[in-house]
């Protein structure tokens, strides 16, 4: 059984800018997860998914991890973990940005690809910038989000009517925070939210662009916040997982191997962030992804003004599995090949 990742601790030295820990938790049988100890995940709607469609097939033998995926109609960008490609059918371009992260082309480690302003924009992690290349792989420009004096490691990022959000995580004083800021390109980047004092940094939000505002979801409340207006909606009966015994002793010791002589590690929560994934599809409506213990997700479906829409699928679905503008992107890993198949929200 694959071992799943659920939570990531960041560990900070004098002479590095950051060092990403992930714990491995393994999923009970079939990928299920206990009950919530309150609320509940929405009713099951059968109704909610058309049938499956094959985007694509990439046909490769010396293919990387699928970090993230984004659509535009029936092509498909993959991000890896150092280049990314663009898939129709079985044609494939690419890969763009493979070359050593120093490079001018290079992209580095990186987490998050977004198609928008018929442009692709990548989230690296290594490099600390968001780089926008053209669909043919032509590097348009760079947008850093630290100076390199500054101890901030991106995480999430979106796209809106061309400005460029990224939550980032930020070394202040020992303590890490979680920000949120506009990356410019006449400038430094402009903070537009910083995490409320006390706030556990596992409360990092997840971000995407909606409508005409930028969404940020907490991954613990599941509570939705609109950047610009304000509008904050909580979700009702929203499902909490308290962290256990066992979680909680795997990470002391995980970070306890790696930790020493280095800043203090962020302390687990008492309720463990439950949602992994969110997006927002063309149609509007906002998909989370949901297992506090590991990679297989219940995915939920949430209309712009906070009204439930219903679960998706029965049962969670095994990774690799990506949200999407489109819908539910499932990747099949053949020894010779990866398939991407689509699973649209009915109506979309």
């Amino acid at each position: 059984m694959r071992t799943s990742r659920w939570v990531l601790a960041i560990l900070v030295t004098a002479s590095t800018v950051l060092a990403a820990v992930s714990v491995g938790v393994r999923r009970g049988e079939g990928g299920g997860f206990p009950p919530p100890s309150s609320g509940s995940l929405l009713p099951f709607d059968s109704t909610l998914l058309g049938p499956p469609r094959n985007l694509a097939t990439l046909i490769d033998t010396g293919l990387d991890v699928v970090e993230d995926v984004a659509t535009i109609g029936d092509t498909v960008l993959m991000l890896s973990r150092s280049s990314w490609r663009v898939v129709t059918g079985t044609r494939t371009r690419g890969p763009f940005g493979a070359e050593p992260p120093g490079s001018p082309q290079g992209i580095g480690r990186a987490n998050r690809i977004i198609a928008a302003d018929s442009t692709v924009y990548i989230l690296g992690t290594e490099r600390r910038e968001v780089s926008r290349w053209t669909r043919t792989g032509r590097l348009i420009e760079r947008l850093a989000v630290a100076a390199p004096a500054q101890l901030r490691l991106p995480q999430d990022m979106a796209v809106l009517d061309g400005r460029v959000f990224v939550v980032a995580q930020e070394l202040d004083r020992g303590s890490m925070q979680w920000i949120v800021l506009e990356l410019r390109r006449d400038g430094e980047p402009v903070e537009l939210l910083r995490a409320p004092p006390g706030a556990s940094f596992f409360t990092q939000p997840r971000i995407a662009a909606a409508g005409n505002d930028v969404l940020l979801i907490d991954p613990v409340s599941h509570e939705t916040r609109e950047l610009f207006s304000g509008r904050v909606r909580a979700r009702i009966d929203a499902p909490v997982w308290p962290t256990t015994d066992s979680v909680r002793r795997e990470y002391e010791a995980s970070v306890g191997r790696i930790a020493a002589g280095r800043a203090r590690a962020p302390e687990l929560p008492d309720v463990m962030p439950s949602l992994q994934r969110a997006a927002v599809t063309r149609s509007g409506i906002i998909l989370t992804g949901t297992n506090p213990l590991g990679d297989a997700l219940h995915v939920e479906a949430f209309a712009r003004d906070g009204a439930p829409v219903g679960r998706l699928t029965n049962v969670p679905l095994e990774p690799p599995l990506f949200l999407t503008a489109d819908g539910i992107v499932r990747v099949s890993e053949e020894p010779r090949s990866i398939i991407f198949t689509l699973l649209p929200l009915t109506g979309s």
